[in-house]
């Protein structure tokens, strides 16, 4: 069972109604615009049944809390669908990358057949692990997980974007941050090229690992970033394969 399915079943009804809302996207510009009408509409049917189902304290109360959460949600980077689940104590979203259909579901537990959907059709995937130490690639197939290592990876930061002392000297505080921002949004680049080479040969389903910073950073800049299904917090620059693998394949 993948972290997030245990995380959604976890939930019950000490955290309030567990909302699920599946809502299908439009994944290319400029048809992405039209996401965030469909997440307002959606939204909407979700704060009808709600009064229905509550007094209008407290249905507005949740509607709010669920509300301001969404707003988080980056809809520019999606593919066909989009799953959220949202209970007091719970907020988790999907990526589908194939077709889904439109529902809301309140109730004591969350309905998560899309997720259990999705786990059974990813039985391959790209997995790019950010880092300035190494960025790392590999390919994962059935619950499998293996590196590419050559001359495209691990790429590291530090090879060509290393700044000695002394000519950050020359530099305001100022400067020199935004030279280094400058430098890791061009290192973010030239990992997003050598992933587009690989996506060519296969178009797989990626799934993003790196700390926060790394992953706005490279979603920002991606060309990819709507093959993006999944995205995993921590740096995993030098765990095993094993581990790295654990850990993906538990997330999906």
């Amino acid at each position: 069972m993948s972290a997030l399915k245990k995380k959604l079943n976890s939930a019950g009804t000490g955290d309030g109604p567990c909302i699920t809302m599946v809502i299908p996207t439009k994944p290319a510009y400029p048809d992405a615009r039209q996401n965030h009408i469909i997440l307002k509409n959606a939204l909407k049917e979700v704060r009808q049944h709600l009064t229905e189902q509550f007094d209008a304290i407290r249905a507005e109360e949740i509607y709010k809390k669920l509300e301001h959460k969404t707003e988080t949600i980056d809809l520019q980077h999606v593919k066909e669908g989009l799953g959220i689940y949202f209970s007091e104590g719970v907020f988790e979203t999907m990526v589908f990358p194939y077709p889904v259909q439109a529902k809301t579901v309140i109730g004591e537990s969350f309905d998560t057949s899309e997720v259990e959907a999705q786990q059974q059709k990813h039985k391959a995937i790209y997995v790019l692990a950010l880092s300035k130490g190494a960025t790392r690639l590999f390919k994962g197939e059935d619950g499998m997980l293996e590196e590419i290592i050559n001359e495209d990876f691990p790429k590291k930061f530090e090879q060509q974007y290393q700044t000695s002392q002394s000519s950050l000297g020359a530099f305001t505080n100022y400067e020199e941050s935004q030279v280094n921002h400058e430098r890791e949004e061009a290192f973010m680049r030239e990992v997003d090229v050598l992933l587009g080479k690989y996506m060519k040969e296969e178009d797989l389903p990626v799934v993003l690992m790196g700390v926060e910073r790394s992953l706005s950073e490279f979603m920002h800049v991606s060309r990819h970033a709507k093959d993006v299904i999944r995205r995993v917090e921590g740096n995993y620059d030098y765990h095993a394969v094993s581990e790295v693998g654990e850990k993906v394949w538990g997330e999906l």
